[in-house]
């Protein structure tokens, strides 16, 4: 994307970790930067910068930070040349880079004041997402090693808590999309047997989920005539933010395999559900 009239090329080292204490898989990306790179915005163009300066562990702010112009320099020595800028063209309704001066005369640093807390929960969401019991010691090592910066135990209690909120409202978003579902199960095939509970505090408060249950036309007939006339019941706790069973009931076909026949989230197993 843009005219390249110089260009500038940086290995990043992503590390990625399948499990906690497992060998770690190095791969290898590459972030270009050039003068005449045209970018969407000015927060597109800042976003890169950042990157930039995870990558090759500088310490970099932004001088200044205006809708139509920003200018990022090297802080970590006063001698250090380092400095690109970028405008708005009217040429090409862009934010371009028009300054850029490829030369540190600095060291690498493991501080970086450009790593707020956005950026750390953009970068860590995935990791904490798959590993939710991690310990703030382990988050502060991975941190430092697929971020290359240095961030205290307040930072990573911080970023854990705003990951696990973020996650939180995803699922309520979610599970609110459920009454669409069930709709459209019941309008694509009639014979589908679709129930959801919801509970309500006053007549006027919003629906909370309660439970879901679902049976499918085909597998009900299939069950039926396929299938020998037992069902058994099963389940599971699930994790996550939000608790519960997971119910199904199962038959066995002629080929002595399990069948599924309908399944159901409930709260727990009681009298009632």
């Amino acid at each position: 994307m843009g005219v390249y009239l110089g260009q500038m090329m940086i290995t990043i080292l992503v590390l990625v970790e399948e499990e906690v204490g497992s060998p770690l898989i190095i791969q290898t990306q590459q972030v270009y930067t050039s003068t005449g790179m045209m970018f969407k915005d000015g927060e597109q163009f800042k976003s890169t910068i950042r990157k930039y300066s995870l990558c090759c562990r500088r310490e970099i702010k932004i001088i200044k930070n205006e809708p139509t112009r920003v200018r990022v320099k090297c802080i970590a020595s006063k001698k250090c040349e380092w400095e690109i800028f970028a405008s708005y063209s009217n040429m090409f309704r862009c934010m371009q880079v028009k300054i850029f001066h490829d030369e540190h005369n600095c060291c690498i640093s493991f501080r970086n004041k450009m790593v707020k807390m956005k950026v750390i929960v953009e970068n860590f969401e995935a990791t904490s997402r798959d590993h939710p019991k991690m310990k703030l010691r382990e988050t502060q090592r991975r941190l430092a090693l697929e971020m290359n910066v240095n961030v205290n135990m307040t930072m990573c209690r911080r970023a854990k808590k705003m990951v696990k909120d973020k996650l939180a409202e995803i699922f309520v978003e979610e599970f609110s999309m459920l009454w669409d579902y069930a709709d459209e199960l019941r309008l694509q095939n009639p014979g589908n047997t679709i129930k959801m509970v919801v509970n309500r505090g006053t007549p006027k408060s919003p629906p909370h989920f309660k439970r879901f249950y679902v049976c499918f036309e085909a597998l009900k007939r299939g069950w039926k005539e396929g299938c020998r006339l037992i069902l058994s019941l099963d389940g599971c706790f699930l994790k996550g933010p939000f608790k519960g069973e997971m119910l199904f009931a199962v038959g066995r076909d002629g080929n002595n395999q399990m069948y599924l026949v309908t399944w159901a989230i409930i709260e727990g197993e009681c009298t009632d559900s």
